[in-house]
């Protein structure tokens, strides 16, 4: 759909725009100003790193230190080293398994769970406040083509990663999580 007054483009064009598109949202998703303005908003003091670790953790929880530092695509040695820190502030648990000892469970606590309730609550005003002149309409079609997009986005990255744990069933759990 093209729009009033805008000559048509063609595939390779529109692609090369959505891709612009997305590059710049990933640039300004990344940026530390943004996290320390949701943090703010949350009242909370934590790294961005941190802030990202939480969030990731309160979609698979509980779940092994392992799988966690899959799911944030980095090593096991940083992951424990951000868990412990976390841990000495109160907002996650680690546990051995019975069946297997060598296997670290983490979880949130409840103090964990309000930080990302705050942090949940942070990016929907944040959120809110850049979408404020959109219609419900539009919305709707952002939200529906976003979900599609992560989809489908997850399934061509799991491909290309086949020798680590696909993070299908993370994001299919964020895909049916909605804010109430």
């Amino acid at each position: 759909m093209n729009s009033p007054g805008r000559p048509a483009r063609t595939r390779a064009q529109t692609l090369l725009s959505i891709d612009r598109s997305l590059r710049e949202i990933a640039y300004r998703s990344g940026m530390r100003a943004i996290h320390e303005l949701l943090l703010r908003h949350a009242g909370v003091s934590l790294q961005p790193s941190s802030y990202r670790l939480l969030m990731v953790l309160d979609e698979i929880r509980p779940t092994p230190l392992g799988d966690l530092a899959d799911s944030l695509a980095m090593s096991l040695p940083m992951a424990s080293r951000m868990v412990r820190e976390l841990e000495g502030e109160g907002l996650v648990t680690r546990r051995n398994t019975e069946s297997d000892r060598r296997v670290t469970m983490v979880d949130l606590t409840a103090a964990g769970e309000r930080a990302v309730e705050r942090m949940v609550q942070a990016g929907i005003s944040v959120t809110g406040d850049v979408v404020a002149s959109w219609s419900a309409a539009d919305l709707a079609v952002l939200d529906e083509l976003l979900a599609r997009w992560t989809t489908d986005i997850v399934r061509y990255t799991d491909g290309l990663v086949a020798d680590r744990r696909p993070v299908s069933r993370r994001m299919t759990r964020r895909m049916t999580r909605r804010p109430q």
